[in-house]
């Protein structure tokens, strides 16, 4: 990561990564094969320096398995099918001038997604990434130099004392794609009204919550075989990636079911998180996230239920409406009813839910995934609804 608190050092490191631009592909599809390339040494190269999961904030064993599992996601006909949502071929020489993303610690994908849009674009592109996440982003640009024979990107930073260079930098951009807190975007998209044209092309997506809609009218007469494949399927969604990013459920609704019911349901996913956790061991979570969830768990064993381990929470009798909780696989369960779970999803952005059983009423915005496969994300959608890749074109 380069930390630049000048303006002279922005204008050296745009010219450096101007210059190592030339070597990215002409063609989308060979610049595609390019990223998949990258990110295969990537992968291959995790655990070599060991340190570099724990000041990432995650386990070896979950970071080596859901990286492998995500690539292998990224398949040629993956990529045509993005590069018809977005409305280009991929035989063209469309270029990005100048780009960049700004990201914070959320789940890898978000980094390992934008960073392909990144080589698609096809130009020179800065990313300021979240400290957890700066040691694995640092390691993936190797990567794509050693691919590519050469650097078109760079991970940067600035402090207070270094903001003098924000505008300097959205000057020189052309597009910038920025994921943050409504507050974040806000910030950014003041600094740009304050900016005399042309300023860069904002491509903005805020925080969201997801969850996963049970219905329980499909659990009627379910064996406790089937009762803990479901379990097993929401304990993966909640445990890839410890809850980060927006795709993590923190709640779970059993739409249209009874007490009885939730407690099976309880039971059963409360089973898998404890498999699961020795597959996949939790990475370190901070204090504020430790002391949320214990309050939490306090609340549910007076007023509810609790399932707890040493590694996450489940739990009843808590507030289930759709927002993000604490973290750290702290998970939230209620049941519904039919209206309550309609009215509230109208209260709340919501970026994944994964249902069983039957979908729930979205507009197209939404990404609807069967259980167990909230984290299993492709390049092949559009994200909130929204193209990221055409707009990098210059489209």
């Amino acid at each position: 990561m380069k930390q630049i608190a000048q303006t002279d050092e922005l204008a050296a490191l745009l010219f450096h990564v101007k210059q190592g631009a030339g070597l990215l592909p002409e063609r989308l599809d060979d610049r595609a094969a390019l990223a998949v390339r990258a990110l295969t040494r990537w992968q291959a190269g995790l655990g070599e320096a060991l340190t570099v999961p724990q000041r990432a904030g995650l386990s070896l064993p979950m970071l080596r398995e859901g990286a492998a599992d995500w690539i292998a996601l990224q398949r040629p006909e993956r990529f045509e099918r993005l590069f018809g949502l977005e409305g280009v071929t991929g035989d063209g020489v469309e270029r990005a001038r100048l780009g960049s993303t700004w990201l914070g610690d959320g789940a890898l994908p978000a980094l390992l997604e934008a960073f392909v849009l990144a080589v698609l674009a096809g130009g020179p592109h800065l990313f300021r990434v979240g400290r957890l996440q700066a040691p694995l982003f640092d390691r993936l640009l190797e990567a794509l130099q050693e691919e590519a024979g050469g650097q078109p990107f760079a991970s940067i930073r600035w402090n207070r004392a270094g903001d003098r260079v924000l505008r300097p930098l959205l000057r020189a951009l052309d597009h910038l794609t920025l994921y943050g807190s409504n507050e974040t975007l806000a910030n950014i998209e003041g600094e740009l009204a304050g900016m005399d044209d042309p300023s860069p092309r904002l491509i903005a997506f805020g925080h969201r919550s997801s969850l996963l809609w049970i219905e329980a009218e499909a659990l009627n007469g379910a064996t406790e075989a089937e009762m803990g494949a479901l379990g097993q399927a929401i304990a993966t969604d909640v445990s890839l990636w410890d809850q980060r990013g927006c795709m993590a459920p923190h709640t779970i609704w059993l739409v249209g079911g009874g007490e009885a019911l939730l407690a099976r349901l309880l039971d059963a996913a409360g089973g898998a998180m404890h498999r699961l956790a020795a597959r996949w061991p939790a990475g370190a979570v901070s204090r504020e996230t430790v002391e949320q969830s214990f309050l939490l768990g306090e609340q549910a064993a007076f007023a509810g239920q609790l399932i707890e381990g040493a590694e996450f929470r489940i739990m009843t009798g808590v507030d289930a409406r759709a927002r993000r909780g604490p973290g750290g696989r702290t998970l939230r369960m209620a049941a519904v009813s039919r209206d309550e779970a309609e009215r509230w999803l109208r209260d709340e952005p919501t970026s994944t839910i994964g249902w069983f059983g039957a979908p729930p009423p979205v507009d197209r915005s939404v990404r609807c995934v069967a259980a167990g496969e909230m984290q299993a994300t492709g390049v092949d959608r559009l994200h909130d609804g929204q193209q990221r890749l055409r707009p990098m074109l210059g489209h």
